[in-house]
């Protein structure tokens, strides 16, 4: 499956604050490397620094899990599952032809 991982920072008090939590989250995620469950196809930061995306194929949900709550001290996640535009637009125009059968 392929699941789109949305982190935003969390907003901090000082600018102090800021700064050591920066800090420590590059700390942290300097050792950090995708298990091999992992094919990353995008991974991205927002340009306004308030977080950024992993765009990943895995079957393997809680190694994503295992990605969010390691983080989760620094970062909210939204762990979204999607589907290429082109079979997605198929799935729809099949859901609205049922959906006309079924109105009659």
């Amino acid at each position: 499956m392929k699941f789109v991982v949305q982190w935003h920072t969390r907003a901090s008090g000082s600018a102090a604050e800021y700064v050591s939590s920066g800090e420590s989250v590059l700390a942290a995620f300097s050792g950090w490397s995708p298990p091999d469950s992992f094919t990353i196809t995008e991974f991205v930061a927002r340009v306004d620094g308030r977080g950024g995306m992993l765009v990943v194929e895995t079957d393997d949900l809680p190694a994503i899990d295992q990605l969010v709550a390691r983080y989760s001290a620094w970062f909210d996640y939204d762990v979204t599952p999607v589907l290429d535009v082109a079979e997605g637009a198929a799935q729809f125009g099949e859901g609205l032809a049922w959906a006309k059968q079924a109105m009659g």
